[in-house]
Formats: structure tokens, C-alpha cells, sequence
């Protein structure tokens, strides 16, 4: 999704090392049809495209046309339609839920609050964290001290992404939740926890 100002990157080249000449176009349907967007131009492998004035839409393609001066041309299309739009978003929301703040959990299990902001956490843990978005969810990212753990698609309850942490650790550890949206924006947020988990059941 994209809206303002963006640059067309490319890399073109020739095996008799002809000087060669950039044609960019673009295509609002798919490529059905398409439209200039500069000609002539040097390849010097960018371009700043204005996309301010184009009508809001999600078939969008760009395509980049190098010929020499021997009349040799070749041209590469987006891998994949685009959209541009004229609105910007709010990134996602992320909410933890479990595990609390304060609480003792033994074994996936809220106990009891013994500290106002310190996690304690026996056995296995299931991270429940609410995630939203006005244009909607990609994916949710769980990390364990930097490392990818895990990544959940589909909510398990709406807005409720869950993941169960269960492997043998100890000592403090932190869990990152980071969240994408349909746009590619993200958030984070982030806790400390100190865990025991033998994963001995």
C-alpha cells in the first residue's frame, strides 16, 4: 500500500555495453493498459515517482523498459499488483492479556498477584495478546529474546493471537509480540518474565 512518494528501483544491462536508455510505465488494471510515467531517461537505477495525483486503487503495476542504441529492448514488470491510496493508517494495536502484569502463574494458570509490575512464571505459559488494526492483520510475530519462536496467521479468537511457550528455560527472559498489518506496517510491544520450566511433564 502505498501513497505520496516512492522510488522505482531497478538494474539494467547490456552484454555489448551499450549505454542504455529507460522507458517507466505503469498500469492501473493489471496491466491491461498502460500509461507513461517518464521516457528517456538515464539508468541510473532509481526514479521518484509522484503518485499523489493518481486515483486510489489496488491493480497497480510498474513496468521498466531498457533499449539500447542498436534497437535491443527488454522490460520487467512488478512481481505483484500494488495499491496507492490517498489515507494513512494507524499501525496495529497490541494488548497483552496473559501473561499479566504482577501475577504468579503456575503451569498456564493465573494464581496469584505478588508484585505490582513482576512476572513469575512455573511451567508452561500461554501468551494471549489482543491484536487489532482498522485495515487488518497480517500476521503476529512471537519472539523469545530477539529469536523468532513462533508465528501465528489467524486469530484464535477474533482478535486473541495466541502462542504456548513450553520448553525447558529458566532465569529472566523477554517476550516480544510483533504484529503486522494488511498496509506492512508493525508494532511491538514487549515483557520481562522470570520463568522455571524443566519440561519435565
Amino acid at each position: 500500500m502505498l501513497t505520496g512518494n516512492i522510488t522505482i528501483r531497478w538494474n539494467a544491462y547490456d552484454n555489448s555495453n551499450y549505454e542504455l536508455i529507460i522507458d517507466l510505465y505503469y498500469s492501473d488494471n493489471a496491466g491491461v493498459t498502460w500509461n507513461v510515467i517518464s521516457e528517456n531517461e538515464n539508468n541510473d537505477g532509481e526514479f521518484n515517482w509522484d503518485i499523489t495525483n493518481l486515483p486510489e486503487g489496488s491493480e497497480y503495476l510498474v513496468k521498466v523498459n531498457a533499449r539500447d542504441i542498436a534497437g535491443n529492448e527488454n522490460n520487467d514488470t512488478s512481481d505483484e499488483t500494488f495499491s496507492i491510496t490517498k489515507k494513512t493508517y494507524p499501525g496495529p494495536k497490541i494488548k497483552i492479556i496473559d501473561p499479566g502484569k504482577g501475577w504468579l502463574y503456575f503451569f498456564d494458570k493465573k494464581i496469584v498477584r505478588l508484585f505490582p509490575n513482576f512476572r513469575i512464571i512455573i511451567g508452561q505459559i500461554t501468551i494471549n495478546t489482543e491484536v487489532t488494526s482498522v485495515v487488518g492483520i497480517e500476521k503476529v510475530e512471537f519472539y523469545i529474546d530477539s529469536d523468532l519462536a513462533a508465528t501465528d496467521i489467524e486469530p484464535t479468537n477474533e482478535t486473541i493471537y495466541s502462542w504456548t511457550w513450553d520448553e525447558r528455560v529458566i532465569f529472566y527472559h523477554t517476550t516480544t509480540i510483533k504484529a503486522y498489518d494488511l498496509y506492512g506496517q508493525s508494532s511491538t510491544e514487549s515483557f520481562g518474565a522470570l520463568i522455571f520450566n524443566l519440561n519435565l511433564i
